[in-house]
């Protein structure tokens, strides 16, 4: 990651543009749409909003402007994810901190802990939560925190609501159940909305001049940007991702649905490699199924290009080969 911050977020400069209504809270998971029928004709479609579960999650943004591309195209410049910003917030909970004497690493059982910091540019950010202070690190198993941004505003960024960090376990992997209620965003007068939940698990000690393993599970989750919905079911991630080179590799699978498309589908398969720097998709495949088993197969056939076979039937063959797409213009459609 590339900030030592403690408790104040990342820049979310990609994440959730626009305007659009969240659920009442995180503790309701979002319904889950009624399958999608999957033809010749609604083939792309539904392979663009297999694309937005990957894009939301790791570019954090609902415009499907690249896999899991960010906005732009350098370490130093690109704004992160909703999956980037979390591992920030493992990260800060588990910094160095001074106890109550004025000595790191101090504190041998669980504390509670309230403290409010000024954003960067201005508002708060406000954590509650129950923390031990052990070898050195803030965080450990069995803590839980409530962090809660006042108009907190970084970067241009302008952040309201909750992150509830619980279930956590420090061991080889640290992770974490986030939940986000009433999370939300403005950026350059736009507003957005996110509620939902995930549970993340990353190693507890890693190199972060190499990539990454991050594992996402129960994926629930609804962002609202310009009138557009995107909901994740149940969703598993398994993915290594560089944040210094752009490099990813990741496996998904689960619910996903685009209100922009009227479309409802299941990843079953999803195997994807490429370089969210560079907007780049190298290799790789994706299976979504809809309705009465109909499915779509898209393959890899070129950097950022595409194959799709259509099993309209149900019957488990793909008798259907449509043209080579580029990824532009799938996510255009």
């Amino acid at each position: 990651m590339h900030s030592k911050r403690l408790l104040i977020p990342l820049v979310l400069a990609a994440t959730f543009y626009g305007c659009g209504g969240g659920s009442d809270n995180g503790d309701n998971p979002p319904a889950r749409p009624e399958l999608s029928s999957i033809d010749e004709a609604t083939a792309p479609k539904s392979v663009a909003t297999a694309y937005v579960a990957g894009t939301t999650l790791f570019e954090g943004s609902t415009s499907a402007a690249a896999v899991v591309g960010m906005t732009s195209k350098s370490a130093a410049e690109r704004s992160p994810g909703l999956v980037e910003f979390s591992i920030d917030r493992l990260r800060a909970l588990r910094a160095p901190r001074a106890s109550s004497a004025g000595n790191k690493g101090s504190i041998s059982t669980k504390a509670p802990i309230d403290e409010q910091e000024s954003c960067v540019n201005g508002g708060t950010a406000r954590i509650v939560g129950d923390i031990a202070d052990q070898t050195d690190f803030l965080l450990s198993t069995g803590d839980h925190a409530t962090i809660t941004f006042s108009h907190c505003e970084i970067d241009g960024v302008t952040i309201d609501g909750q992150l509830i960090l619980s279930e956590i376990v420090v061991a080889e992997n640290t992770s974490s159940r986030f939940e986000f209620r009433k999370v939300q965003l403005g950026y350059q007068g736009d507003r957005s909305n996110i509620d939902g939940s995930f549970h993340l698990s990353i190693p507890t000690d890693y190199d972060e001049s190499k990539p990454i393993p991050v594992a996402l599970r129960d994926v629930s989750l609804r962002a609202s940007s310009n009138g557009r919905t995107v909901t994740l079911s149940n969703v598993a991630s398994d993915t290594t991702i560089d944040f210094n080179s752009g490099s990813f590799s990741y496996s998904m699978a689960g619910g996903v649905a685009d209100s922009a498309s009227g479309v409802s589908v299941t990843l079953t398969t999803t195997t994807l490699e490429g370089d969210y720097f560079a907007d780049t998709l190298n290799a790789g495949e994706m299976t979504v199924e809809g309705a009465k088993s109909s499915r779509a197969r898209a393959k890899v056939s070129a950097p950022n290009e595409l194959v799709i076979e259509v099993d309209a039937d149900g019957d488990g063959n793909f008798e259907k080969t449509l043209d080579p797409i580029a990824v532009s213009e799938l996510l255009g459609n």
